[in-house]
């Protein structure tokens, strides 16, 4: 059996997306981020590492690519940046939809203490609800 080499097949299942000049990847993908097959065991490794170390080298010990462009499909190396894990979270897209007050009463959220999970709440409506929890079974 012949194998392609690697950088054949990460050509041959990418196309170029003419307006943002993304190599989006046509392959499998897991949580959106391309996988490849690597050597004779095709052990997958995500297809945009395996790009950027064929033009750049090796990513740097203790950083991880960054998807410039947020595109998790794109395998363009010119398109990632090696940062850290605080970087590359804090530049994340969920980062600016935090929500810091209840959508119910407006007051602000905290964790609730009594909430063996630790969930991010507003005191008086987990409170309120409580009350309502309890009243069903009086």
């Amino acid at each position: 059996m012949r194998f392609e080499p690697i950088e054949q097949r990460l050509e041959k299942h990418t196309i170029p997306e003419p307006n943002s000049g993304c190599l989006i990847w046509l392959g499998s993908t897991t949580d959106g981020y391309g996988r490849i097959g690597i050597g004779r065991s095709r052990r997958t490794r995500g297809a945009h590492i395996v790009a950027y170390e064929l033009a750049n080298g090796p990513v740097p010990e203790g950083l991880q690519l960054d998807h410039k462009c947020r595109v998790r499909c794109c395998v363009n190396p010119d398109h990632l940046e090696p940062v850290t894990q605080q970087v590359n979270i804090g530049r994340g897209a969920n980062v600016g939809l935090k929500k810091f007050f209840c959508d119910d009463c407006g007051s602000p959220y905290e964790v609730l203490q009594s909430n063996p999970r630790q969930i991010r709440g507003c005191r008086s409506c987990a409170n309120k609800h409580r009350r309502d929890k309890r009243k069903c079974y009086q």
